[in-house]
């Protein structure tokens, strides 16, 4: 699956915005709609220290921050995903607007500088 796959996959897709969702690929394919969402995508593994620490913060961010869906895609479970887009090391962040990549950093940055990219996504 390519970066356009990757975009298309999560495009539309319903979310929460009151929680980061636990979604697997198909459950979120299914609620594929045709209309873009900002989409903010914490890739992720369940073994990696420096995503437990992310994770709680993509938390609050999800809880504060309106017109953004963020969502989480564990590599363990999809790495044809990861390795089709060049995820190389995790915790990944891939925001998304209009159905296009917008930013990319890789590790854990302080809550507001997080903050001000995914404002800036909006």
């Amino acid at each position: 699956m390519g970066l356009r796959s990757l975009i298309l996959f999560f495009i539309g897709c319903v979310f929460s915005t009151a929680q980061v969702n636990w979604m697997t690929m198909d459950e979120a394919l299914a609620a594929q709609k045709s209309n873009p969402k900002n989409i903010i995508v914490d890739v992720y593994t369940t073994w990696c220290g420096p995503c437990k620490v992310l994770s709680p913060i993509l938390d609050e961010l999800s809880a504060e921050v309106e017109g953004v869906e963020f969502v989480k895609l564990d590599v363990d479970q999809y790495p044809e995903i990861a390795g089709a887009n060049g995820v190389m090391g995790v915790p990944t962040v891939v925001m998304l607007k209009g159905g296009e990549v917008k930013e990319r950093f890789v590790g854990v940055q302080p809550k507001e500088v997080i903050k001000e990219k995914v404002s800036a996504l909006i």
